[in-house]
């Protein structure tokens, strides 16, 4: 898109110079109308995807894992502070429940029939009296 943007920049540059020698008909000003009007949805277009897929820089990355080296995961806040770092979502159904990280293509479905097929899950056992 940027190659677009560019392009379009550069026809604009052009019929600009066109009618500041003097070329100027009805077909220029609908041209520059025109191409004005594609460069506009071009910048639109660039700013929708930077919103979809941020660009991070390598401190923002850095001061994001940094946050969790002096994290006490035995205390319980500990283990919110990770856990909402990681997990953006939960979503409980009755035959499955699915966990939505904060990373790309980040969904799991988890079905309760495979957690019951497991020997290590407690899922089905009652709470400590």
């Amino acid at each position: 898109m940027k190659g677009q943007l560019a392009d379009t920049e550069k026809r604009i540059e052009n019929l600009m110079n066109a009618i500041e020698q003097g070329i100027i008909t009805d077909t220029t000003k609908d041209r520059l109308a025109q191409l004005e009007s594609k460069k506009k949805e071009i910048e639109i277009a660039i700013l929708q995807e930077k919103i979809k897929k941020p660009f991070l820089t390598k401190e923002q990355i850095q001061f994001g894992i940094e946050r969790f080296r002096n994290l006490d995961i035995t205390t319980l806040e500990g283990k919110r502070r990770l856990i909402d770092g990681f997990v953006n979502s939960i979503y409980l159904y009755d035959d499955k429940f699915t966990i939505t990280f904060n990373f790309k293509d980040g969904t799991q479905t988890v079905f309760f029939s495979e957690l019951e097929a497991t020997k290590n899950s407690d899922i089905k056992s009652l709470g400590a009296p």
